[in-house]
């Protein structure tokens, strides 16, 4: 490591820009995975209403990922214009993705319908202002082609275990805490909630922090 070629970028650069892929994977693909069993089974929104929350915020997405993009191009600060969207955009990301599994008990379809496409919205818009962001720093990074090959590779891998956490062992922690723990199904989500949700957050932070030089 002490002997590498002048130019390179330091490994612990590498695994610092690769780790944000860990949260962002699991808020691109575990609300997509769950949150419907979650509305219709837990809270008990009709189906087509929990279907219109997803689509609404999916549509979303079209207008805030451009959005994002335009924003973090024209601005400036002391830490670079992608990192500050990095870090507010995964941490609300984050936030938003607990509230999701601690929604209250609302009695009327319309006040949960409201409550979840708010939050899921809310959600979608910080993934936006997270992903776009730091998708463009990596071709930021270093002009050098091997280079940006190799730090696209570290994000590659983190995929892998985004894709773990938020595809298997999130199910997985539900499942845990109702069959092992005797907890209630609300209960269980709202415990992977947490965990994964401090998952995205740990990896919001590494990335802001890992990528600062």
């Amino acid at each position: 490591m002490a002997n590498r070629p002048e130019g390179l970028l330091p490994v612990s650069t590498y695994v610092g820009y690769g780790a944000g892929q860990i949260g962002g994977q699991i808020l691109r693909d575990t609300p997509a995975l769950i949150l419907p069993i979650y509305m219709t089974t837990v809270l008990g929104l009709e189906a087509a209403l929990a279907g219109l929350v997803i689509m609404i915020a999916k549509v979303w997405v079209v207008i805030a990922d451009p959005s994002a993009g335009i924003v973090s191009d024209k601005s400036q600060s002391r830490w670079g214009r992608r990192r500050p969207f990095i870090l507010l955009g995964g941490l609300v990301a984050a936030v938003t993705f607990v509230l999701l599994f601690f929604a209250p008990d609302l009695q009327s379809q319309l006040m949960l319908f409201i409550y979840m496409t708010a939050i899921y919205l809310i959600l979608n818009t910080g993934y936006s202002m997270f992903s776009v962001p730091y998708l463009t720093l990596a071709s930021e990074m270093s002009e050098d082609p091997n280079e940006r090959t190799t730090i696209i590779s570290f994000r590659s891998a983190a995929l892998a275990i985004g894709l773990i956490i938020g595809g298997a062992l999130a199910p997985k922690i539900v499942a845990w805490v109702t069959q092992e723990m005797g907890g209630t199904p609300r209960e269980g989500y709202e415990w992977m909630a947490m965990i994964v949700g401090s998952v995205i957050a740990g990896s919001t932070l590494w990335v802001f922090f890992g990528t600062a030089k």
